[in-house]
């Protein structure tokens, strides 16, 4: 059985809605989804996706990310460990993560520093 997996792709805002149409043109989506975040923290939007497995992506600013669904925290594993590091000043693999301190938060990475952006849904895009 394969999974989808979820991506974030970073976009301005006046990109969004053009971005919108590309993926849901070129790609199979799952579940019929896209999930428009923004962020106090950053300029960008981030469309968050699910795509059938082996679907290769071909946009810029995409990133294949994880969520923990008890806080909806998005995070990428570079991300986790700069989040660690950050932390215990190294990377110590069997350091837990408290989830509740990053409800609602992108973890991230970016040339080896750590991106936390707190989000939230602007909207949710059926198609």
């Amino acid at each position: 059985m394969t999974y989808p997996k979820l991506f974030v792709t970073f976009v301005k805002p006046e990109d969004v809605e053009q971005t919108l149409a590309y993926l849901s043109e070129k790609y199979i989506l799952p579940n019929r989804k896209l999930w428009i975040l923004e962020s106090p923290d950053t300029t960008e939007n981030l469309i968050t996706y699910n795509v059938v497995e082996g679907t290769q992506l071909r946009l810029p600013h995409t990133l294949i990310v994880h969520r923990q669904k008890n806080t909806n925290t998005l995070y990428t594993i570079n991300g986790l460990n700069a989040l660690v590091e950050s932390i215990t000043g190294y990377r110590d693999p069997n350091y837990k993560i408290d989830w509740s301190e990053y409800k609602h938060y992108y973890i991230g990475s970016q040339a080896g520093k750590l991106q936390l952006f707190r989000t939230h849904i602007k909207e949710v895009v059926e198609y």
